[in-house]
């Protein structure tokens, strides 16, 4: 794993902000509790496309039950980002809807 510091490639969101690009192109799950306690953030690199957030999302929600069985998949968001680090995808928890944030509707 490398440490912010290591992550040297810089992208730009859409208010001109530079990111660091290991954002780009992630799926992210913010892991909490059933109370909404945070425990952790897990990514994965997914190819920008609904499908492939789909099925990274389904990965790392396996992850976060190994690693935090006490974690709940209600409270625990799932979103994706594009190429310049912006919120792309919102995923439900049952995986069966994705929706393109950038378009304001259901991807798939």
């Amino acid at each position: 794993m490398t440490t912010a510091k290591d992550k040297t490639k810089l992208a730009k969101r859409a208010d001109g902000r530079a990111v660091v690009a290991a954002a780009c192109l992630q799926v992210i799950r913010w892991v909490k509790d059933r109370h909404g306690n945070s425990l952790a953030t897990l990514m994965d690199r997914y190819d920008g496309t609904a499908e492939d957030a789909r099925s990274k999302a389904k990965d790392v929600s396996r992850l976060m039950d190994r690693l935090y069985p006490e974690a709940s998949h209600i409270q625990s968001q799932i979103g994706a980002t594009d190429e310049r680090g912006d919120p792309k995808f919102e995923i439900s928890p049952n995986f069966k809807l994705v929706y393109d944030l950038s378009e304001h509707k259901q991807a798939s």
